[in-house]
C-alpha cells in the first residue's frame, strides 16, 4: 500500500511540473510549424529538410538576472548538412521529413516527434568554425506565454505569425525585460 501511494504521489508531482510550464504538446506542434514555415520563406532552399537537419533544446531558466520574468525557453535551430562534422551516432527523430536531434533537456518533449532510428552512419553534430546556423528562441513565463522571442530583428514578424496562430503572447511582451 505505501509503495501504491509512493507511486501516485510520484506521478502527481511529475504531472504538476509539466502543467506548471503550462506549453502544450500542441502548442509546440504550432511553433515548429511556423517556424519551419518562416524559415523556408526567409532563408530559403538552405533551410530545406534535404539540406539541414534540426536540434531542439528546451530547458528551465532559474536566472531571475538576465531572465527576470522567464522562466523556459525552446530552441529550435536548422543547420545545414555541409557545415557540419560527423561525430558520432545519435538517436535522431524526425518531424516534418526533418531530422531532428534532441538536446539532453528536450527529451521531455519526444511524443510530438517520431522516433526514428539509430543510424549505424555517423550524424553531424559539431559545427564547422566558419558556420552560424538558423537560430529560434522563444522564452515562455510560467503561464506558457511567450514573452521573447530571438533573433530579435525578426521577433515582430514571427509574434505576428504566431499570434495569428493562436499561439499565447504575452502582454509584456520584451518589455518584461527592460524592467
Amino acid at each position: 500500500m505505501k509503495n501504491i501511494n509512493l507511486i501516485i504521489f510520484i506521478l502527481i508531482n511529475m504531472l504538476n511540473s509539466c502543467y506548471s510550464q503550462n506549453i502544450t504538446k500542441n502548442n509546440i506542434r504550432k511553433i515548429l510549424d511556423n517556424t519551419i514555415k518562416f524559415a523556408q520563406k526567409e532563408y530559403g532552399p538552405s533551410v530545406n529538410w534535404k539540406n539541414s537537419y534540426l536540434e531542439i533544446t528546451y530547458t528551465n531558466i532559474n536566472d531571475n538576472t538576465s531572465f527576470k520574468g522567464i522562466n523556459y525557453g525552446l530552441g529550435i535551430t536548422f543547420i545545414q548538412y555541409d557545415f557540419s562534422i560527423p561525430e558520432k551516432t545519435h538517436l535522431l527523430y524526425k518531424y516534418k521529413n526533418y531530422f531532428v536531434i534532441l538536446n539532453d533537456s528536450a527529451k521531455q518533449i519526444t511524443p510530438i516527434f517520431k522516433v526514428s532510428k539509430e543510424y549505424p552512419h555517423k550524424t553531424p553534430i559539431h559545427l564547422t568554425a566558419s558556420y552560424d546556423p538558423y537560430n529560434f528562441s522563444y522564452f515562455f513565463d510560467k503561464k506558457g506565454n511567450i514573452i521573447k522571442i530571438i533573433p530579435e530583428g525578426k521577433s515582430s514578424t514571427i509574434k505576428k505569425i504566431l499570434s495569428n496562430n493562436k499561439i499565447k503572447i504575452s502582454n509584456d511582451f520584451e518589455d518584461i525585460l527592460n524592467k
